[in-house]
């Protein structure tokens, strides 16, 4: 992979080498091309330049773009077999917890980013360096991860 500059990705800025580590967590995350650019201080624009101008790039890219699908496919169905809790104002003005078991929304979200087109998964530098971000991302999820609380919610 190249830098925009075309210099080999071993003498980038280590400031760029950051934020495209940046970059390629938050598509894994399941953000949008647009959005992990900009968590990430990068230009969306130059982003989509460089998938159009640098196949390796484009193939790393779908290849997070598939990590980040497979994890909001995990929420939708997190939130279809199990709903989500939603505050409501009940009679005589008493906070109600009701659990919804629908949301459009993300399936929407889903329906857009399922990709049509098969991801290379045969670039052995490309998927090594994709397992050490997730290796990465994984070690440091644990560490700031705190064990996980139930909370039980009454109904009325």
């Amino acid at each position: 992979m190249t830098s925009p500059t075309n210099e080999p990705e071993s003498t980038m800025q280590p400031e760029y080498e950051t934020q495209l580590e940046v970059f390629f967590s938050k598509l894994m995350d399941g953000c949008s091309t647009s959005k992990a650019a900009r968590e990430a201080g990068l230009s969306p624009r130059e982003i989509l330049k460089r998938r159009k101008e640098d196949g390796e790039f484009d193939e790393a890219c779908k290849m997070s773009e598939g990590v980040g699908t497979d994890e909001l496919k995990d929420e939708a169905f997190e939130r279809a077999l199990n709903g989500t809790d939603k505050e409501v104002i009940g009679p005589g003005g008493n906070v109600v917890t009701l659990k919804v078991k629908n949301d459009q929304t993300l399936l929407e979200v889903l329906e857009r980013r399922e990709p049509t087109k098969q991801v290379d998964t045969t670039v052995p530098d490309l998927a090594k360096a994709l397992m050490e971000v997730a290796r990465m991302r994984l070690s440091e999820q644990s560490k700031d991860r705190p064990a996980i609380e139930a909370e039980v919610v009454q109904l009325g």
